[in-house]
C-alpha cells in the first residue's frame, strides 16, 4: 500500500450517537427535537426509558470533533428534555474522513481492524452488507452484547453529507451510573483506544491472514472442479480478504504451487491487488489514536 495514502487521510475523532437512560420520561418527543431519536424503549418492569440522542443534531446539524462543544451540547439536551440523573447506557464514538475515495482507499485496512478486535474481544456476530442495485460496499459490523465495530460507506449513506467513510466503536450497555472526574466518554474512549493497542499486534494480524486462508481453501476445494475455473479469476473475487504478500504465498503454497512466492509475485504484478504491511496497518492505527486523543483535548 502506497503509505501517503494513509498519510493524506485527515481522520477526526467524535461522538456519534448517545443513549440514555432515565427515571423519567421527557415531555419532549422527537417531533418536536430533532435529536431525539424517534427508537424510545420503556422498560416496563421498571418504568426506566432509554432515549438515543444525536448531538449533531443538537449543534444546528454541524458535526461535533471538540469535547468540550460536545459536553455543553450534551448538558443542553439534557437540560431541555427534564431527564433526572439520566444514565449514559451507550456511546457510538466515530472516526471520519472527509477526503474523497477514503471509503474505498482504507477499507481494507478498517475491515483488518475491525476483524482483530473481533477476534480479541470475541465479537462472534460478523456482518457485511452492499447495496444489490448500485453492487456498492455498503458496511462491515462485528459486535458482542457490550461491543460494536463498524466501518461504513457514509458517502452513500448520506450522499447530501460531506462525511467520505467512518469508522464506529460502540461502547453498549453501560448501565453503571458511576465515572471517574474525566466523564464516561473519555473513560470509554480511552478503554478502545487501549483495546486498539491490545488487538493490532504482528502476531494477531498473522494469525487473522492464517484464518482467513483456511477459510480460503475450503472455498478453493469446494470451486476448484467446476467448469472454467481459473485461479486467477478465484483470487480476484476473494481480493477483499487477501492483505499481504505473505498472506497470499501462503495461499498458493497450500494449494501446491511449485513455486508460490513467485506465482504470488506474478499475481500481483499482473493484477494490482494491494498489500500492506503491519507497519502500514499500525500507522493507520496511530492516526485513529491521534484523532481520538485530540478530540478530548479539544475545547
Amino acid at each position: 500500500m502506497n503509505r501517503q495514502k494513509i498519510d493524506y487521510a485527515n481522520i477526526y475523532g467524535g461522538i456519534d450517537t448517545l443513549e440514555v437512560c432515565s427515571n423519567n420520561e421527557s415531555p419532549l418527543t422527537s417531533e418536536q427535537v430533532p435529536y431525539i431519536s424517534k427508537t424510545i424503549r420503556k422498560d416496563t418492569k421498571t418504568g426506566k426509558v432509554y432515549y438515543k440522542l444525536n448531538p449533531d443534531k443538537a449543534n444546528d446539524n454541524l458535526q461535533i470533533y471538540h469535547y468540550g462543544t460536545y459536553n455543553k451540547v450534551c448538558d443542553n439536551m439534557i437540560y431541555q428534555m427534564e431527564l433526572i440523573n439520566p444514565v449514559k447506557t451507550r456511546i457510538d464514538f466515530r472516526f471520519d474522513s472527509f477526503d474523497n475515495d477514503t471509503y474505498q482507499g482504507l477499507l481494507k485496512l478498517n475491515k483488518v481492524i475491525i476483524l482483530l478486535l473481533s477476534q480479541e474481544y470475541k465479537m462472534g456476530n460478523r456482518y457485511v452488507s452492499y447495496d444489490p442495485l448500485s453492487l456498492e460496499d455498503l458496511t462491515i459490523r462485528v459486535q458482542s452484547d457490550t461491543l460494536e465495530a463498524e466501518n461504513y460507506n457514509k458517502a452513500l449513506q448520506e450522499p447530501d453529507g460531506d462525511v467520505n467513510s467512518r469508522l464506529e466503536l460502540r461502547s453498549k450497555r453501560l448501565y453503571n451510573s458511576t465515572t471517574d472526574e474525566q466523564g464516561k466518554e473519555s473513560t470509554e474512549l480511552n478503554k478502545w483506544l487501549d483495546r486498539l493497542d491490545k488487538a493490532v499486534t504482528k502476531d494477531n494480524f498473522y494469525r487473522l491472514q492464517d484464518m482467513i486462508n483456511v477459510s480460503l481453501l475450503d472455498k478453493y476445494n469446494t470451486e476448484k472442479d467446476t467448469k472454467g475455473f481459473k485461479i486467477s479469476a478465484f483470487i480476484y473475487k476473494y481480493q477483499d480478504s487477501i492483505f499481504s504478500s505473505r498472506q497470499m504465498t501462503n495461499f498458493f503454497q497450500a494449494v501446491g504451487s511449485a513455486n508460490p512466492q513467485q506465482q504470488a509475485k506474478n499475481y500481483k504484478t499482473r493484477n494490482k491487488i494491494e498489500y500492506f504491511s503491519f507497519n502500514d496497518l499500525q500507522f493507520y492505527v496511530e492516526k485513529i489514536k491521534q484523532a481520538g486523543t485530540a478530540f478530548l483535548e479539544t475545547d
